[in-house]
């Protein structure tokens, strides 16, 4: 089974971390001069050890990594729509619009307005997602995700 890149990386994580913790009783963490909070350079050392054992129990048990299956960069012009309800499994298509703006604008709770050959990833379902739209993120080509509740607000970050 293929996990998204993100969940790979945090069942990997909080594995090894799991393990790390619940076997060593010594201090792990460390406070950096930033304020961040840091495993020591021991700690550290065991996290990637652990990391490795997991990587190997995962891939024993078939459970990898789908960071291969990430989709080409955008290009300009072209937007990424994720569009789904609560935390559920989201519809994802890469969309043409003149501006984020305009992308945005293709939105509303019955579903993503696009050009009928578009195809969504997930389900295969062509043509607009019309489900009952509770969220939706829409990244531009330069990073920019902007996110959408039912409420209606967008919100931007980098």
């Amino acid at each position: 089974m293929k996990l998204p890149n993100n969940l790979y990386v945090e069942l990997y994580a909080e594995m090894a971390a799991a393990i790390l913790n619940e076997h060593h009783d010594e201090e792990l963490h460390f406070t950096a001069e930033n304020g961040d909070v840091r495993y020591t350079d021991e700690a550290q050392e065991l996290f990637e050890e652990y990391s490795s054992l997991v990587f190997r129990v995962l891939d024993m048990v078939g459970i990898t990594d789908g960071a291969e299956d990430t989709p080409p960069p955008l290009k300009k012009g072209q937007f990424s729509v994720q569009i789904g309800r609560g935390a559920t499994v989201f519809h994802s298509a890469t969309v043409e619009a003149s501006s984020l703006d305009a992308a945005k604008d293709r939105l509303s709770k019955r579903g993503y307005d696009c050009p009928d050959d578009t195809v969504w990833v997930e389900d295969g379902h062509d043509g607009p997602c019309s489900d009952n739209v509770e969220v939706a993120y829409i990244t531009s080509p330069d990073g920019t995700v902007s996110s959408w509740d039912d409420e209606g607000e967008w919100e931007e970050e980098q």
